[in-house]
Parts: structure tokens; C-alpha cells; sequence
């Protein structure tokens, strides 16, 4: 679903100002790093299962969302756990998946 129009003056008066006051002085609010830290502090990594590492998206036609999903696996997750919770066919003919960085990841990675 996409944002609706902002009709009322005051407000996008008002919005403005905090992405002045804030999204400029300090480059953001700082929401995505305590969602970080706190994912980190319980020893969690997020993992987004995506088809394509050029594009990041999941779907083959490449009409979806980049990174529409994400998982929280906890630290020393394989990745054949990981591919098990994307789905059960996934997990049983499991051969290699590549980070981002494009390496190649067997299953005990």
C-alpha cells in the first residue's frame, strides 16, 4: 500500500520541521539502530531470503518488494535451518545459497 497524500497544511508544516529538526541534523530518527542493537543484544541475525542477489528481490519477475521478508534466526543457524524455515522442499534439496557479499555458503554455514 503506498502513503496517502497529505492534504492538511499545518500537518505537512509540521512534518517538515521534524524531518529539519531531526532526519537532517541527525540523519534519521534512530529507530533502525535500536531495532539493531536490540536484535543483536538477544543474539538474533536477520536474514532476508531473496532470489536474486543484483536485485533483492524474491520474486522471479522481479514486480515484488525488495527485502519483503525477514527472518530472525539466532546465532549459529545453518543454512539449511534457515532455508528449512523458508520452506520444508527448500530445506531437503538444499545445495548452496550466497551471502551478500556473493560467496558461496554450504549447508553447515
Amino acid at each position: 500500500e503506498s502513503l496517502k497524500e497529505i492534504k492538511d497544511p499545518a500537518l505537512e508544516k509540521k512534518l517538515e520541521k521534524v524531518k529539519d529538526l531531526v532526519m537532517f541534523r541527525y540523519g534519521g530518527t534512530g529507530v533502525a539502530d535500536a531495532i539493531k542493537l536490540a536484535i543483536n543484544k538477544i543474539g538474533y541475525y536477520p536474514v532476508y531470503p531473496v532470489q536474486s542477489i543484483k536485485t533483492l528481490s524474491a520474486a522471479k519477475d522481479e514486480k515484488q518488494t525488495a527485502l519483503e521478508e525477514c527472518f530472525l534466526v539466532p546465532k549459529g543457524t545453518t543454512v539449511r535451518e534457515v532455508a528449512g524455515k523458508i520452506s520444508r522442499d527448500m530445506e531437503r534439496f538444499f545445495k548452496a545459497a550466497k551471502n551478500s557479499d556473493g560467496r558461496t555458503l554450504g549447508e553447515d554455514e
